[in-house]
């Protein structure tokens, strides 16, 4: 082998040998402290604790921005959400409930009531390019509504494949934070934002665990605001 080139393969092999333990070294370091070496003033991420479960009907109103975190850890059960109640539920069991909910979460899995997952349910799902909640005032024209598929056995909402980005340093799953507008299983309209992944629970930190920011407008409108919702109307 040309000594030239056996030089350029071990410079490369020792620079890779260097990135992977700066890496290694900056993991453990944010582990411990919190924060990222060379970053001052990183924000420590935001955990929430778990909300109330108390479903319970909203009616034909447009909701305030709201919170909710919930856990979703045992492998083999899903959880489910029902915007119109605004809380995780205890009276569907599984997908063959047709009505009162709208998301299914297992793990970092999420599906929705339509398609090939809830059959006779309604629900579909867009995902925005955008991810400046606030920006969005109602239901963008152009949004491309999706119902579930079957992907391998277990089904899917493609635009909920890849909510988050994988960390193979930490392990550690991060939300991309894109809007998401729901149409629900009443037909009404939801925006949703998948603030984390993880959540504070007795004291200790635990994946699994979400927590969403939404808006669920309850009278058929795709107003997300007061002041849209007015414009629309007086239109």
């Amino acid at each position: 082998m040309n000594k030239l080139l056996k030089y350029f393969i071990y410079a490369n092999v020792i620079i890779l040998v260097l990135l992977v333990g700066s890496n290694i070294v900056a993991y453990f370091i944010a582990k411990k402290t919190g924060k990222a070496p060379g970053y001052a003033g990183v924000k420590t991420e935001k955990l929430y604790i778990l909300s109330e479960i108390n479903p319970s009907e909203v009616g034909e109103i447009l909701t305030d921005t709201e919170l909710y975190t919930f856990e979703s850890q045992t492998i083999d059960k899903w959880v489910f959400f029902d915007f119109s109640r605004r809380s995780v539920v205890s009276d569907v069991s599984s997908f063959k409930d047709s009505k009162n909910w709208d998301l299914a979460i297992r793990r970092a899995k999420i599906v929705s009531n339509g398609g090939t997952t809830g059959r006779k349910g309604k629900v579909e799902i867009s995902k925005l390019a955008t991810t400046n909640f606030e920006s969005v005032k109602k239901v963008p024209e152009d949004a491309k509504f999706l119902k579930d598929v079957q992907f391998k056995s277990d089904p899917a909402n493609i635009n909920f494949e890849k909510w988050y980005e994988y960390d193979f340093i930490s392990h550690k799953l991060k939300s991309r934070k894109n809007v998401f507008i729901i149409k629900t299983n009443e037909g009404n309209y939801a925006k949703m934002q998948i603030l984390n992944y993880y959540c504070s629970k007795d004291g200790k930190k635990i994946s699994s665990c979400y927590t969403i920011k939404y808006v669920y407008q309850g009278n058929g409108s795709k107003a997300f605001d007061k002041q849209t919702e007015n414009q629309s109307v007086s239109s």
